[in-house]
């Protein structure tokens, strides 16, 4: 008789667990009532993503759920304090059963048009952050260091040493090396094994400011044929020194585009004529 019963339980037991798979519903059994119940995700159910289009600025939040017991009230609105951003949404949870399904929930965010600069956003629900991005308007601004800072223009030498550190939140190792260009002109040099005149790109701190940097190389004869073809030669005759703006630029692997800039000072040779300027 008993194990009649047991064997019953268990029948029971199988179909009742068969039927919830089929039905695809979460047995839940709690002590409270079913009712909707504040929620926050957790970061690794929130997707963010940026984009711009037509220079306007758009955020997409996708919120991933294991079942469908959950409900987004409110998306909240953006609010703007400097380059920070953020929304306060209303999530709810539905104690009670819930189909499980994978449900995504997913809305955009119209940021408007922004000047440049780099921002945060931030999603969050009832008032605790959940996840935040950072994007750049326009070009990163990088602190750039060019040696030397005084540039003999007869002198010999193989190359042009550039020292570029990114703004806080970013990593020069995610700096995609062939991007870079001098003055949107002279393309870096990259180290080659099998070439005797190749230079390498090095990520340390320079400066020894605490902020990583990476150095990169330029052909020499290359950054002084830029210069001379871009300057007032009897200007630099007249005064035998002149200041110039070198700009490095290029693009993280993101797609990011960054730019910096750095003074430094050319000087002729005592020998030559306008025109003629050995180097």
């Amino acid at each position: 008789m008993e194990r009649r019963v047991l064997f019953r339980v268990l029948l029971t037991l199988f179909f009742v667990g068969a039927l919830a798979l089929a039905f695809g519903m979460r047995l839940v059994k709690t002590d409270q009532e079913e009712e909707w119940v504040p929620y926050v995700p957790y970061p690794e159910q929130v997707d963010l993503e940026f984009w711009l289009e037509n220079q306007v600025a758009y955020v997409k939040v996708c919120i991933t759920f294991g079942d469908a017991g959950y409900n987004v009230s409110d998306w909240g609105d953006v609010v703007r304090e400097g380059y920070e951003l953020w929304v306060n949404s209303e999530i709810w949870d539905w104690t009670g059963p819930a189909a499980l399904v994978i449900t995504t929930f997913c809305y955009t965010y119209n940021l408007g048009e922004l000047e440049d600069g780099t921002y945060t956003f931030t999603f969050k629900a009832w008032n605790f952050t959940v996840k935040s991005i950072r994007f750049t308007i326009g070009r990163l601004i990088s602190t750039v260091s060019i040696d030397p800072d005084a540039l003999y223009l007869w002198t010999a030498g193989k190359w042009i040493t550039a020292y570029v550190e990114l703004p806080e939140g970013y990593n020069v190792s995610d700096i995609n090396v062939t991007s870079i260009l001098l003055n949107e002109t002279v393309t870096v040099h990259l180290l080659d094994m099998s070439a005797s005149n190749s230079a390498p790109t090095e990520v340390g701190d320079s400066d020894q400011d605490g902020v990583p940097d990476l150095m990169v190389k330029f052909d020499r004869a290359g950054v002084v044929s830029y210069i001379l073809a871009n300057i007032n030669l009897t200007k630099l005759f007249e005064k035998r020194f002149m200041t110039v703006t070198l700009t490095v630029s290029g693009k993280l692997n993101s797609g990011t585009p960054f730019q910096g800039s750095d003074n430094i000072r050319i000087i002729r040779s005592n020998m030559g004529k306008p025109g003629l300027i050995p180097y």
